[in-house]
């Protein structure tokens, strides 16, 4: 968090106007991991690529919108999902209430889901 002091002088007197902006970003609520050659194989894939969700909280937007255990994201908003940092850092971008869509693989077929990003709260998670 950072605090920034900006002062005004308005007509012989300071006024000093304390703002504190602070960076949040956009949660989920699931826990991913990279697809090993096991798991692929496992899971009927060809490629490495994707982050493999291995948790979805309770409650969480991912929930809410479908996202299950064992689903692999390969597209977030369009763009490649290569492993699960990529996804994290892509998810790092987006501000809570906005929507995104993932594409994920689940049973061998790829799936559209549309989530609605939220805040991580601040005590459970």
């Amino acid at each position: 968090m950072e605090k920034r002091d900006l002062s005004l002088r308005l007509t012989g007197v300071w006024v000093v106007v304390i703002t504190t902006f602070s960076l949040i970003s956009g949660w989920l609520g699931i826990t991913v991991s990279d697809l090993t050659p096991q798991l692929a194989a496992r899971l009927g894939l060809l490629s490495l690529n994707g982050a493999f969700v291995i948790n979805v909280y309770p409650g969480s937007p991912a929930q809410r919108g479908g996202v299950k255990h064992g689903d692999v994201v390969v597209s977030f908003n369009g763009e490649k999902i290569l492993n699960a940092e990529a996804l994290r850092n892509r998810l790092s971008g987006v501000s809570p209430g906005a929507t995104i869509r993932l594409i994920v693989i689940r049973e061998r077929e790829e799936r559209a889901i549309t989530v609605l990003v939220g805040e991580r709260p601040r005590d459970d998670v």
